[in-house]
């Protein structure tokens, strides 16, 4: 809403201006077409676009059910949780229970289901947690398990495990319900190491065959084992968990609703706050897997965008195409144009006293729309090409850096928008000329300065929002340059607004205004300069071409009139 405010405003500005000198129209409606698809694009967050476009893969939703499962499981008995998976795909969770002389005798497996997520089938045609597809992977896990036990038998290095390794590739070896020891690697291609006191590694070894034996027990079907799917859900109210018995997953054909319920549990989402860190921290885990050039701090931020403008965590997790938000920037860019040219230039026929041309305020109407469009869509991409590729990425690092901007997201939006002004300018100037609105020397000038007063005008929110953060205070009391992302902004925004409504000032509505004046200013200013430039450019030609014609009729003598009859000159 704030932004149709400004370019209402803006348009009845341009109008008053424009009805005061009819030369002027072309460029100084091209730099406030400019400037409002800049600062829509700006406001569009195309960035934000980009994180919410790599989400949403089957990995990514799983771990975020499998941790928040793993901290609510109660189960009876000493269960100990395995590691279940050395891959990409597998079983989420594995238990087993020890006997009195400390060897796994019992084994239970649960799947999680995060959301409205269902059992899926493979491509195969196994159904998951049936009996097939637990058996492929129960074989292969024990056939793992089995390579690591001789790799430790015939003389395994020992290191201290690092912080921070994949679940993967780390492998904690029960020895008795409290004490385990580690087996570890850097990387698929690495070689497995030992964590722990030297005189454990028999014990390590044995345990290690020792589960090896129950995994392929399991897998060829000689014992029964429990089996349950575990289903979470996150509302805007409360986390739900409800665990269902698995164990007869081929009768009903992979059919979850139809398997029955073991215990369900529901829990304020007030008292679960760390539930919600966990999806966060999992966004942004998630981003920095999709985007591996991406800055933590920039997938925090995001990640807490993200979150805090969904309606519940799944919804924040739902992957949404960049093409779609590029689409959606196509009408809202072509409304903006529509909007900011149509009623301009009406108000122009209406100052000069002329009848109203409705066939032109159509055509300048589609050609500002059709303008707006395509500077707002290539706009988009230019971000998604700065943010998504890794060159694109580094180079608007170094860019930022140069320029003093706090971030290269940062300046990937502002590139972007620039760039939506620029394009928006430069097909409203030449399309207006091929119409048969104005000449090509106008065009030419209206294109370059609509780029500039845009281009200038793009600058001043983020110069603005950068002093705010360097001397503002939020009305929280921290300090602006603590925050980020649209924290930061909005708090801006309110500081120059005079504070917050509770405090007594006019909020970020104010502060809105505010800005909204200096780059009106701004882009009239800049665009004004440029034309005066051309004015005076034209004056010392027209002067050029005045002293050089009477240079030349001083030094030619006598010249024909048309009649046929000579004048002399002395």
């Amino acid at each position: 809403m704030r932004f149709f405010a400004f370019v209402f405003s803006f348009a009845a500005f341009c109008s008053n201006l424009l009805a005061q000198n009819g030369t002027a129209v072309s460029p100084l409606t091209s730099s406030a077409l400019g400037l409002s698809v800049s600062y829509q694009t700006a406001l569009a967050r195309a960035d934000v676009a980009v994180a919410k476009s790599v989400l949403g893969s089957t990995q990514f939703k799983g771990e975020i059910g499998e941790s928040i499962s793993e901290r609510l499981l109660n189960r009876t008995g000493q269960w100990i949780s395995m590691t279940p998976r050395l891959g990409p795909q597998g079983i989420d969770h594995i238990s087993v229970q020890l006997d009195e002389n400390g060897v796994p005798s019992q084994l239970r497996l649960d799947e999680t289901k995060f959301g409205a997520g269902d059992l899926s089938v493979t491509e195969a045609g196994d159904i998951q947690m049936g009996s097939k597809w637990m058996a492929v992977r129960l074989n292969a896990l024990a056939n793992r398990y089995r390579q690591i036990a001789a790799s430790a038998k015939n003389g395994i290095s020992m290191a201290k495990m690092p912080t921070g390794l994949p679940d993967k590739q780390v492998i904690r070896v029960p020895l008795d319900d409290e004490k385990s020891v580690g087996i570890w690697r850097q990387s698929s291609l690495d070689a497995w190491h030992y964590d722990g006191p030297p005189e454990l590694l028999g014990k390590a070894v044995n345990q290690l065959e020792n589960l090896t034996t129950l995994f392929q027990a399991a897998g060829d079907g000689r014992i029964d084992f429990p089996k349950g799917l575990i289903q979470v859900r996150i509302t805007q109210d409360d986390l739900k968990i409800t665990i269902r018995d698995a164990s007869n997953v081929d009768s009903v054909a992979g059919d979850a609703s139809r398997l029955p319920v073991i215990s369900q549990t529901i829990l304020p989402v007030e008292e679960t706050k760390w539930a919600s860190d966990s999806v966060r921290t999992s966004i942004a885990a998630e981003l920095k897997r999709q985007l591996p050039h991406l800055q933590n701090e920039e997938a925090n931020n995001w990640a807490f965008e993200i979150q805090g403008t969904a309606e519940d965590a799944e919804a924040s997790i739902r992957p949404v195409p960049f093409n779609s938000f590029a689409e959606t920037q196509v009408l809202r860019g072509g409304a903006v144009g529509i909007i900011l040219a149509v009623p301009t230039e009406i108000a122009f026929q209406f100052f000069n006293g002329e009848p109203t041309d409705w066939s032109r305020v159509a055509g300048i109407g589609f050609l500002a729309g059709g303008s707006a469009a395509t500077g707002s869509y290539a706009g988009s991409w230019v971000t998604y090409s700065l943010i998504k590729t890794r060159f694109g990425y580094d180079a608007s690092a170094r860019a930022a850096e140069i320029l003093g901007i706090r971030s290269p997201v940062l300046f990937a939006d502002a590139t972007g928008a620039f760039a939506a002004g620029g394009i928006a300018s430069t097909v409203f100037s030449y399309g207006g000329h091929f119409m048969g609105y104005y000449d090509l020397t106008t065009a030419n000038r209206s294109s370059f300065a609509g780029i500039m007063g845009s281009g200038a005008g793009v600058l001043v929110m983020p110069a603005a929002i950068s002093f705010a953060s360097t001397f503002g205070t939020a009305g929280t009391g921290v300090a602006i340059s603590s925050l980020s992302g649209a924290a930061e902004t909005n708090a801006a925004l309110a500081w120059y607004g005079g504070g917050t409504l509770a405090s007594g000032g006019f909020g970020v509505a104010g502060g809105t205004v505010l800005i909204s004046t200096g780059v009106g200013i701004v882009i009239v200013g800049v665009t004004g300069a440029v034309l005066y430039g051309f004015q005076l450019h034209d004056e010392y030609l027209d002067d050029l071409r005045i002293e050089k014609t009477i240079e030349n009729l001083k030094q030619k003598s006598t010249f024909f009139l048309s009649d046929g009859s000579g004048i002399y000159l002395k």
